[in-house]
């Protein structure tokens, strides 16, 4: 699990995670749009399978930079 530093601004869930959509969507790796996101409380899960560890790492980076996230929970699994 992973922490955004400093402060940040409570959100509602529906907001952030239209948020979190938009900011994967810019990344342009289309297979990012196939990700899972569930929020609770400005914390963020991760959630499906992805083709690398690169592309799992951008994700949670990209989610992490999100105004309004506090945690990420990446449980994205990476196809053998």
């Amino acid at each position: 699990m992973s922490i955004a530093d400093g402060t940040h601004q409570r959100v509602p869930d529906v907001e952030l995670l239209d948020r979190i959509n938009s900011a994967l969507d810019s990344v342009n790796y289309p297979e990012l749009k196939g990700i899972r996101c569930l929020a609770s409380d400005c914390n963020v899960s991760l959630v499906g399978t992805i083709s690398s560890y690169y592309l799992k790492q951008v994700a949670q980076t990209t989610v992490l930079q999100v105004s309004g996230v506090r945690r990420v929970d990446n449980q994205l699994m990476v196809r053998p």
